[in-house]
């Protein structure tokens, strides 16, 4: 069985603060699977990503925060870079 929740070498980097500055890296590497029924917690210091991850997890990033993804997520079979959140 597919895991529910599948994380692939997720990058991710909010677009620039001000004009010219780089890009805020947020997410580097990240890989993890989540079996269906299974329980995770999240934790981390401020600024770790926690929040970032949570949006990537459910299509809001990319799509509505702007900045660069790369890597994949696939929840309950869906990539959510593919349906657009309503």
């Amino acid at each position: 069985m597919p895991p529910a929740i599948q994380v692939r070498d997720l990058h991710f980097a909010y677009p620039p603060a001000t004009p010219g500055a780089p890009p805020t890296q947020v997410l580097s590497g990240v890989t993890f699977d989540v079996a269906e029924g299974e329980f995770v917690a999240l934790l981390g210091r401020v600024g770790a990503g926690k929040s970032t991850l949570c949006l990537a997890l459910n299509g809001l990033a990319p799509h509505a925060t702007g900045g660069h993804f790369r890597g994949s997520v696939t929840v309950g079979g869906l990539d959510t870079r593919t349906p657009k959140p309503s």
